[in-house]
Formats: structure tokens, C-alpha cells, sequence
């Protein structure tokens, strides 16, 4: 009786996932072991765009503000994690904390650097809606830009 419990069990658990999209794509209607279909991603000006409801002329606003602000920070984008390498590697090594603060120092302005050029691109973006947009999805957008340019891609995560 045991066993045929245990049978039926292993059974169910193989049939579920494939009722579910498919070979344990997750109902992503792939077989690649739950893998997210990246075809099927949504860029962040996509989600801008529906957000705010934006027009063509300002979807390539908000797209040509946020690519000339993202290549801006890339200089940041790159040096920021080699000074957080040499942070940590100044951590492991049990250097005194009069050298690690400036290291800390100067990662940390880098980072308020990026952020401020993520600000002033999210104002310039903001300007372009109107107050409906504004407060349709102005909050939306500001959430999207939030590390926006420390990322390599500015329109996905």
C-alpha cells in the first residue's frame, strides 16, 4: 500500500510541471530548466512608455536622454568596481583603516557621482511629460532610473 502511495506521488510531481508551460520552463514555454526566455524581456523604456503612456517623439527623447547619460557615467561604470576590488583587497589584507577610508572615500563620490547624472537625466526626462503623465507614472520612471547607469545596458537589469 506504501509503495503504491509513493508511486502515485512520483507520478503527480512529473506530470505537474508539464502541465505548468513544459519541461519545467516555469510557463515560459521553454525546456531549459526554468530559464527566463530573454527575447521575451521588457527594456525599461518599454516599461517608461506604458508607465506614462509616452508619445513616439517622447519615447525617443527619454531614449536618446538616457544613452547620452548613460555613456557619461561609463567611465564611473568601469572604475567603480576595480575600486571596490582594491577595497576589499585592502580589507583581506588587514591594511590599517587610515588607508582603507580614502579608498571608501573615493568609491563612495563615484557612486554620488553616478548618481547625480542619473538625477539630472530623470529631470530631464520628467520636463517632457505632461502633468497627466507626471503623475500617471512620473514616481515609475524615477524608481527605473534609480542604478540605471552602473549597469552596462542602460534598458535592461
Amino acid at each position: 500500500m506504501f509503495l503504491r502511495i509513493l508511486l502515485i506521488g512520483a507520478i503527480a510531481a512529473a506530470i505537474v510541471p508539464a502541465q505548468e508551460g513544459g519541461g519545467g520552463g516555469g510557463g515560459r514555454g521553454g525546456g531549459d530548466m526554468g530559464a527566463p526566455n530573454p527575447s521575451a524581456r521588457i527594456s525599461k523604456l518599454d516599461t517608461m512608455t506604458k508607465a506614462c503612456n509616452l508619445n513616439k517623439d517622447q519615447q525617443k527623447q527619454f531614449k536618446t536622454i538616457f544613452s547620452i547619460g548613460s555613456k557619461e557615467a561609463e567611465q564611473i561604470r568601469k572604475q567603480a568596481p576595480q575600486l571596490r576590488n582594491q577595497i576589499a583587497a585592502a580589507v583581506q589584507a588587514g591594511k590599517a583603516k587610515a588607508e582603507i577610508d580614502p579608498l571608501v572615500k573615493s568609491y563612495s563620490e563615484m557612486l554620488a557621482q553616478a548618481t547625480a547624472m542619473e538625477i539630472k537625466a530623470f529631470g530631464k526626462a520628467y520636463a517632457l511629460l505632461d502633468p497627466d503623465q507626471k503623475k500617471q507614472g512620473g514616481q515609475r520612471v524615477f524608481a527605473l532610473v534609480t542604478g540605471m547607469f552602473m549597469k552596462n545596458n542602460w534598458e535592461y537589469d
